[in-house]
C-alpha cells in the first residue's frame, strides 16, 4: 500500500512539477517542503540550480547533493547570484527560512524572472526525512537513520 501511495503522489508532484517548469516572463515563488524537492530529484529527472543559503561552516558540514554555497549574509552574495540570473528555475534553501528569504529578496533586487523552488523546511525538514546529505570535505555521503558503511 505504501509503494501504491507513493507512486500516486509521485505522478500528482510530477503533474504539478511539469506545470511549473516553463520560462516564465515574471518572477514565480512556489513554496514546497523537502520532500516535494525531494521527489523531483529523484523521480522527476529534476536538474536546476540549487542553491544552499545558510554559512560555510554548515555547508561544508552536509547539503543537498550538487547544491551551490551562496552565503546569505556573506558581502558578495549579489555577484554569486549574478551567476544564476538567467536561469529559469532556482530552488533555495537554508537551515529553516531566514537566509532563503534574504535569497530570495536579493534575486528580487537583481530582476530574476525566472521560478524560484523555495524549500521551506530547509535542510532541518531534508534531514528529518533522512534524506541524503553529501560533506564535500569528506566526499562522503550521509543518510541520517542509516549507519555508514566503509
Amino acid at each position: 500500500m505504501k509503494t501504491v501511495s507513493l507512486i500516486v503522489r509521485t505522478i500528482f508532484l510530477s503533474l504539478i512539477f511539469a506545470s511549473l517548469c516553463y520560462n516564465s516572463k515574471a518572477q514565480t515563488i512556489d513554496t514546497v517542503q523537502s520532500d516535494y524537492v525531494y521527489l523531483m530529484l529523484t523521480a522527476c529527472g529534476f536538474n536546476k540550480t540549487i542553491i544552499d543559503g545558510r554559512d560555510s561552516l554548515k555547508f561544508y558540514g552536509g547539503h543537498i547533493k550538487n547544491a551551490v554555497y551562496v552565503d546569505a549574509f556573506g558581502t558578495n552574495i549579489d555577484g554569486l547570484l549574478q551567476k544564476y540570473i538567467t536561469e529559469d528555475t532556482l530552488v533555495v534553501y537554508c537551515t529553516k527560512k531566514t537566509r532563503s528569504g534574504i535569497i530570495i529578496d536579493n534575486l528580487k533586487i537583481l530582476h530574476y524572472r525566472g521560478l524560484i523552488i523555495y524549500m521551506q523546511d530547509g535542510l532541518t525538514g531534508w534531514k528529518k526525512n533522512e534524506f541524503e546529505v553529501v560533506v564535500p570535505l569528506t566526499n562522503e555521503t550521509i543518510n541520517p537513520g542509516h549507519e555508514n558503511k566503509d
